[in-house]
């Protein structure tokens, strides 16, 4: 397949077949990210709208981001996905460079998860499937995408972004509590400080920095690494390939919607019950 043509194909197939799992972890991780950019925090914890409720906001953003890849750009719920986004974003004055970079945090941490711990490497036609998705997302929802031209330059501004805004700050710490706070309303509350130092093992040390956590002990490096290797092997060796997507739209985070959800044009995401 033509990754300069056929990406959402590509993209679909990679995300919700070939590593669900990974592409979802990596999605979470660029969601930290996000928060972590001094002025997205700054944003953020002024307006206090991610405070009140984070776990909705980060399976909404999600899911709206799955229902385009899904179905694509031009079809009618891919449509809708796009602008119920971009009315979640018309009411703040965000920064483009602000902005590319929370568009670069949906496939780069992703890119590089399955990088380091997928069953296989991606291939060419798959990390450029990814960057073209993107792109052209990112171009619908307003981001000037200009700077975007290649890849490896893309991920090479992406770092030296990070490196200049990923800062602690009160905001920053702020909305990170927030959002940790509410991923780890679902684990048994006996797990929960696991469960914080599994998800702190993903975050780079310019994140940890920016948030505040020191790096995750010995043993939560080496458990996460263990469950990612056994993951792979299965995947790989034992496991029988994936038939089906990974994403069914009306009926996917069912944390957040147990009913399943609508994707109504005016009022968003509504729960199907």
């Amino acid at each position: 397949m033509n990754p300069e043509v056929e990406y959402i194909e590509i993209y679909r197939k990679t995300a919700m077949l070939e590593f669900p799992e990974l592409i979802a972890l990596g999605t979470l991780t660029g969601f930290f990210k996000t928060f972590a950019a001094r002025r997205v925090a700054g944003l953020l914890a002024h307006t206090g709208h991610i405070l009140k409720n984070p776990a909705r906001r980060a399976a909404t953003t999600g899911i709206l981001y799955y229902e385009v890849l899904y179905h694509g750009f031009d079809h009618p719920r891919g449509k809708t996905a796009i602008n119920l986004t971009n009315q979640s974003h018309s009411h703040y004055s965000i920064h483009q460079d602000d902005y590319l970079y929370t568009l670069g945090t949906f496939f780069v941490e992703s890119l590089r998860l399955v990088d380091r711990y997928g069953w296989r490497e991606l291939s060419d036609p798959e990390r450029q499937a990814m960057f073209l998705f993107n792109k052209e997302y990112g171009r619908r929802l307003g981001v000037d995408v200009e700077r975007m031209t290649t890849l490896d330059e893309f991920l090479q501004w992406y770092d030296e972004y990070e490196e200049r805004y990923l800062q602690p700050t009160p905001p920053v710490r702020k909305v990170y509590e927030a959002n940790i706070g509410g991923l780890l309303k679902r684990p048994p509350k006996p797990l929960r400080p696991v469960v914080r130092q599994a998800i702190h093992t993903l975050f780079n040390d310019r994140l940890r920095a920016a948030v505040q956590v020191p790096r995750p002990s010995w043993w939560a490096r080496a458990l996460v690494s263990t469950v990612f290797t056994v993951h792979a092997a299965a995947v790989r060796w034992v496991l029988p390939p994936r038939k089906s997507y990974s994403f069914t739209p009306g009926h996917s985070r069912r944390f957040i919607f147990p009913n399943g959800y609508l994707l109504d044009p005016v009022q968003g995401l509504v729960d199907a019950g």
